[in-house]
């Protein structure tokens, strides 16, 4: 082997070896009432979710099926928005205080304030889109309920800093369609499925 083949053959191996170690691997990454199991699992990266306290959870009733079915698992991360800094997203599944409730109800956070909203037909639009649930239900809002969202409701806009949060359950749930929009204060933090953890 000639001296400069030498050189071209270290190079390829030293640049292969800082490729390798460069790749990111993988992240690991819901009616009404829920039972605590057990509770705290490791973190998974150096990020404010290592402060961040886990617990197992196994659902009890009805309200988030079919997305999450009685006797599930889930995991609530408690009060993730605080120690991360950040605000609920669209699409959380969030732990609701809920009066009269023991141990928090899980709902899906459907709307912010910055979403453009509309009742039509008896169904709710955000964003021009018909909101359904996981398995592409449509809700049928009574007089009462469509009564309780406009309530909430100016300009088609949610007031600042309120969330509509619903079950999945088209037909039996308690959520922004009894109760209006809620207050970031009342969510004690944001649930995630347990198959997200496998170490669990």
């Amino acid at each position: 082997m000639t001296p400069s083949t030498h050189t071209f053959v270290s190079a390829l191996f030293f640049c292969t070896l800082l490729f390798s170690g460069c790749q990111n691997s993988e992240n690991k990454t819901n009616t009404e009432k829920t039972q605590l199991s057990t509770s705290t699992t490791a973190t998974e990266s150096t990020s404010c979710e290592d402060n961040i306290t886990r617990e197992r959870k196994r659902i009890t009733g009805n309200s988030m099926h079919p997305m999450i079915k009685n006797n599930e698992r889930v995991i609530l991360l408690h009060n993730y928005y605080k120690i991360c800094g950040t605000v609920p997203q669209k699409g959380d599944l969030i732990a609701y205080d809920y009066v009269g409730e023991k141990i928090p109800i899980i709902k899906v956070l459907v709307a912010t304030s910055e979403d453009f909203l509309q009742i039509k037909n008896n169904t709710l639009w955000i964003n021009g889109s018909e909101y359904k649930n996981s398995a592409n239900q449509r809700y049928n809002f009574s007089k009462g309920e469509i009564q309780m969202l406009q309530l909430y409701i100016n300009n088609n806009h949610l007031r600042e800093n309120t969330y509509f949060i619903l079950g999945d359950n088209i037909n039996n749930s308690k959520d922004s369609r009894k109760f209006g929009a809620i207050s970031p204060k009342k969510i004690l933090g944001k649930f995630e499925l347990i198959d997200n953890y496998d170490t669990l």
